[in-house]
């Protein structure tokens, strides 16, 4: 490069006036054809300071071709405006030199602790270059194109310039730093060997160290990077694989070893069987799937889709909300690392409905004490069976069938019938229907029409049932004295009271009946 410093009036340093100074050079005699004016894009100007009221400026300027003389030209439109220009230097100006390492064009070379370090200026004709330590002053330690400052401890700066065969004077220096990267240990994985599902991924993790960066391999050798970075997802994994993590430092310099890691693939559970593929419950009812044979260490997951979808339950067995429509569910097996197993078993629930409540002919009936009661079902369905009832909410039938004939009644008695179908599904009521017994109050005169009861003494299990039953004038009736045990004495007496008293001379009988075999004097 060429530059020149000069001065002029402040007031003229503007592109107008500067349209109008032009330089150029020559090779001996030879013009350049390079002539360029001080305003154009090729001239580096810089103001200086203030001498005798006149700017002082610099302008930079580099020839395209060899030169040895430069020419500077004023003149041409600004006659009255610029008439002087001072020129008090021109000056060659050698490039700062280009250094390259490994063959690269840098101005920082990594290295790593231990290695030589070799570098080289671009070479130039009739150049020179000196190697500094420090950035102006000083001895140069090195003289040459390529400087091999050996093995380095530390992280150093050099400092190069360009001289010519013949001058002293140097270009500016170029500072190149030599940076000495340690050598790092191999990466620490957490977790190095990590099971994962068919078709799954896994994420491998190292621990972050500063300055160290972490590089993913197929192989303990491989050149090629699957990735850079302290966490590494792999691709799908269809069979155990392994990779290795190496860290380096500077970007060049890696750990003396490679740690692996393993992506074990883990079998997929079975697929698990029910206890009942196919069940059946009534409209309202909930159904308790359950899996027959559970496996230590899995789980089991129910869907209501075959595929994807979310778990409406986890676990052995499974109760469904009360239903009211067919529905089907899906169980899979899960095994410890959240392997589901390849397909989902099906459990058909088919709902059946409650069958009409029964209908009676009426909801009581009379009868005569002593006497049996026949209850019919009026609206009875062929494939649906009624069963009867001593309560709403008893649990064994007394009887099933249509039509139902009570045992031989001496008091008031409710029964309850029930229908059911062929998948054993109940009527969503009980019918109920009372059977009311009339006993006969309106006795001869002879006949007792009162009586009472009474227990006395310590008497266990001491009662009298259908009392009434004494004083009905009907001798095919009776009531029942009941005594357990009588202790100290204890007894059950029964009390008849007549219509009219007796007189001196009448009689009282009595009808009992007793258990076969005790009718003795002892009794």
């Amino acid at each position: 490069s060429v530059r020149l410093t000069m001065a002029l009036p402040p007031a003229l340093i503007d592109a107008g006036v500067l349209s109008n100074i032009s330089i150029s050079t020559y090779n001996g005699n030879t013009y350049n054809n390079d002539a360029v004016v001080f305003n154009s894009a090729l001239i580096n100007l810089r103001l200086l300071d203030l001498v005798n009221g006149r700017r002082r400026f610099t302008v930079t300027y580099a020839p395209p071709k060899a030169f040895d003389r430069v020419q500077l030209r004023l003149g041409g439109g600004i006659a009255n405006v610029l008439s002087t220009l001072d020129l008090f230097e021109a000056e060659k100006l050698i490039p700062s030199p280009v250094i390259r390492f490994n063959n690269v064009v840098t101005d920082n070379a990594n290295v790593c602790a231990g290695s030589q370090v070799t570098l080289t200026a671009v070479a130039v004709p009739n150049t020179v270059f000196k190697w500094y330590t420090q950035p102006t002053g000083g001895t140069a330690v090195f003289t040459g194109a390529t400087f091999s400052p050996g093995v380095l401890a530390a992280t150093t700066s050099y400092y190069v310039s360009a001289m010519r065969n013949g001058c002293t004077d140097e270009s500016d220096r170029t500072k190149v730093t030599v940076t000495v990267n340690p050598i790092p240990a191999a990466p620490v994985i957490t977790n190095n060997n990590l099971s994962v599902c068919p078709g799954g991924t896994l994420t491998f993790t190292a621990t972050p160290v500063n300055g160290v960066t972490v590089k993913w391999y197929a192989t303990a050798t491989s050149t090629t990077v699957l990735a850079t970075g302290n966490s590494f997802t792999t691709p799908v994994i269809n069979a155990t694989t392994t990779y290795f993590a190496e860290a380096t430092t500077g970007g060049a310099c890696p750990s003396p070893t490679r740690t692996q890691v393993t992506a074990t693939l883990s079998a997929l559970p079975a697929v698990p069987t029910l206890t009942a593929n196919n069940v059946t419950i009534c409209t309202g009812d909930v159904a308790i799937l359950s899996i027959a044979t559970p496996v230590a260490g899995q789980t089991y997951n129910w869907y209501t889709v075959a595929t994807e979808g979310t778990p409406v339950y986890t676990g052995v067995n499974f109760t469904t909300p009360a239903l009211t429509a067919n529905a089907v569910y899906y169980a899979a097996a899960v095994n410890a690392i959240g392997c589901e197993s390849g397909t989902r078993v099906q459990a058909n629930v088919t709902v059946s409905p409650k069958p009409a409540n029964p209908t009676l002919a009426a909801s009581n009936q009379t009868i005569t004490a002593g006497q049996t009661a026949t209850i019919s079902v009026t609206n009875a369905q062929t494939g649906v069976t009624y069963k009867w009832y001593t309560s709403a909410n008893a649990a064994t039938p007394v009887f099933t069938g249509n039509t139902y004939t009570t045992p031989v009644l001496f008091t008031n008695t409710t029964y309850y019938v029930a229908a059911f179908n062929t998948a054993g599904c109940e009527s969503a009521a009980r019918t109920s229907i009372t059977i009311n017994v009339n006993i006969n109050n309106n006795s001869p005169c002879s006949f007792a029409n009162v009586q009472t009861s009474n227990t006395n003494g310590l008497c266990v299990g001491c009662f009298v049932e259908n009392g009434a039953l004494a004083t009905d004038a009907d001798t095919t009736t009776a009531s029942t004295l009941h005594v357990i045990a009588g202790l100290l004495g204890g007894y059950q007496e029964q009390n008849l009271v007549f219509q009219q008293p007796g007189l001196a001379g009448d009689t009282v009988k009595l009808v009992f009946r007793s258990p076969v075999g005790l009718a003795d004097v002892s009794l």
